[in-house]
């Protein structure tokens, strides 16, 4: 991550904290599985490797979403925080999608109870739904855009 994207990363943390309190938690908590399983601590969720595989294969899969979603959403946040001036339109959606489900996150009771499978699932549900859903639009509008002769971003 370049050092302008992080430095914008460690203030817009900051701000969450103070303008939507809730949402900053809630993103937190979600982020703590999901590092959790980019480190392999995570509980087994792909049952159909074989064990002596399944923490590297389950690791590997969580970097790889975690990228898919992060990427761009680090590019728009960026430019939120003025430290770019180029937008990403796929990390805008996944912003205004995410911020909902953080929200609702930090209304769930904190546990003190390890991971779960049922919250390993939920996670990978919603981070697959929303970057398809995401995805989905920006094709859409490209596609409107192409009718109109310009093209804001590529997918």
């Amino acid at each position: 991550m370049p050092q302008k994207i992080f430095e914008a990363d460690q203030a817009f943390g900051e701000y969450l904290k103070k303008e939507n309190p809730s949402i900053y938690r809630g993103y937190i908590r979600w982020a703590e599985i999901i590092v959790d399983g980019m480190r392999g601590v995570g509980p087994d969720f792909m049952f159909w490797i074989k064990e002596s595989q399944r923490k590297e294969h389950q690791k590997a899969a969580v970097i790889r979403w975690s990228n898919r979603v992060a990427k761009p959403w680090s590019e728009h946040m960026a430019y939120v925080m003025n430290a770019t001036k180029r937008d990403n339109l796929l990390g805008r959606i996944i912003m205004k999608l995410g911020r909902p489900i953080c929200q609702f996150v930090d209304f769930l009771p904190v546990s003190n109870t390890p991971t779960t499978l049922i919250q390993v699932y939920s996670i990978w549900a919603a981070f697959i739904s929303i970057y398809f859903i995401a995805k989905a639009y920006v094709s859409i509008n490209n596609f409107f855009n192409r009718l109109r002769g310009r093209v804001i971003q590529e997918v």
